[in-house]
């Protein structure tokens, strides 16, 4: 708790709120000649709640509140150790073929930090990778998987009705997998790449940015100011893609 700010204590036994926790945790093997012993490297704090009402699937969301990892074990990969973790134990609730109500269909955080946010894009992306393997399910039509620049296809929009199924498939919501999609696509223009590229893949991540930004955007009061916002929006999206394909 002395490394986060405003955390707060949890009960694993109180469902008042009509929800439940779990913590993951991660610890580190010690071993001697004649015994192991462990340390704490970090955890994760899982707070369960029943969405009966979600669509397109009802069931248990899982919200992850608190993540830490220890400071020795920082920038080490324990992050995506957690957060995998996470996920692997979300798919194994997959048992709603009597119609209940106890698979978890998503997963989401409350309030990331900035750090946190880039990590959970990582992961995201390598869901959406691992998900076209020949033993997966893909997340997304193969119309949207095309890796070839050249093609007019590699610069879909990956529009809602085709983002939300995929959230059912890998768990998180929409909006992550469009995120994921458009630095999957991000990671597939070979560099340097030409200007033509470089303005398709712009225009494609727009699209998405001004319906999710029509409000702030709509309150703009000249269409230069809109689009210098709509610019500014991009130029931040697109350091924070090449960020994750850095990491």
């Amino acid at each position: 708790l002395f490394y986060i700010e405003s955390a707060d204590n949890v009960s694993l036994t109180d469902t008042n709120d009509g929800g439940y926790w779990k913590v993951v945790y991660l610890f580190r093997q010690h071993s001697s000649e004649s015994s192991y012993h462990y340390s704490l490297v970090g955890y994760m704090t899982l707070f369960h709640f029943r969405s009966p009402f979600k669509k397109p699937k009802p069931g248990i969301v899982m919200r992850i509140c608190q993540a830490l990892l220890l400071p020795p074990y920082q920038r080490s990969g324990h992050g995506k150790t957690l957060f995998l973790e996470v996920h692997r134990l979300a798919a194994s609730t997959n048992n709603n073929k009597d119609g209940n109500l106890d698979e978890i269909v998503e997963i989401n955080v409350e309030d990331p930090a900035p750090a946190f946010t880039a990590l959970r894009n990582k992961v995201d992306l390598e869901l959406l990778e691992a998900s076209l393997s020949e033993k997966a399910t893909p997340w997304l039509p193969s119309k949207y998987l095309t890796t070839d620049p050249s093609k007019d296809s590699f610069f879909e929009t990956l529009h809602d009705n085709d983002a939300i199924p995929a959230g059912v498939i890998g768990r998180v919501t929409h909006r992550q997998v469009q995120i994921a999609y458009e630095v999957y696509k991000l990671k597939h223009l070979p560099p340097p790449s030409s200007p033509a590229h470089e303005k398709n893949y712009r225009l494609m991540v727009k699209r998405r940015l001004v319906r999710l930004h029509r409000q702030a955007l709509g309150a703009c009061s000249t269409k230069e100011d809109k689009q210098a916002r709509l610019e500014e929006l991009f130029a931040r999206i697109y350091h924070e893609y090449q960020s994750i394909l850095r990491r």
